[in-house]
């Protein structure tokens, strides 16, 4: 991987961040229905229930203050990149 396509890569991250969290009228965290959305949109990912969303939501609001921000939202991608590489 050179420089230029994790340059690349991060910009697409916080483009796609922002895109749901401004849906709120804050971009810089996502509500839970933000959150739902970009599951459903760009993940191709519907939780179950409304209690299963809460439930994984709430696991990567790690300071616990009802909303996802920049660098949660980051936990989360690079939870799904090392669960995509080959073993």
């Amino acid at each position: 991987v050179t420089d230029n396509q994790l340059i690349q890569a991060m910009c697409i991250l916080q483009e796609t961040f922002v895109e749901y969290a401004e849906k709120s009228g804050d971009k810089t965290s996502m509500t839970q229905a933000d959150f739902a959305l970009m599951l459903r949109k760009e993940c191709c990912m519907q939780l179950d229930s409304n209690q299963s969303l809460k439930e994984f939501f709430d696991k990567l609001d790690s300071n616990g203050d009802g909303v996802i921000d920049f660098n949660e939202f980051c936990v989360l991608m690079a939870t799904f990149l090392k669960l995509l590489e080959p073993m």
